[in-house]
């Protein structure tokens, strides 16, 4: 399976350890996963941050 993934990081191999099925699933697979608030919210500010770093958008947004 490891032949298959491109990259690693601590939350990966983390996940894998936890449940390699389930990393398979998200990372191999890449099957979508169920949307929370949590992660809504989550997107929602990693795009504002990075429109700010690009300079898309001037001020710091308030989310972040």
């Amino acid at each position: 399976m490891a032949n298959n993934i491109t990259a690693w990081s601590y939350s990966r191999l983390s996940g894998y350890r936890k449940c390699p099925r389930q990393f398979k699933y998200m990372h191999i697979d890449k099957l979508p996963q169920p949307e929370n608030p949590a992660f809504i919210k989550g997107n929602i500010m990693h795009k504002k941050a990075e429109s700010f770093v690009k300079g898309l958008i001037t001020g710091m947004p308030k989310e972040i």
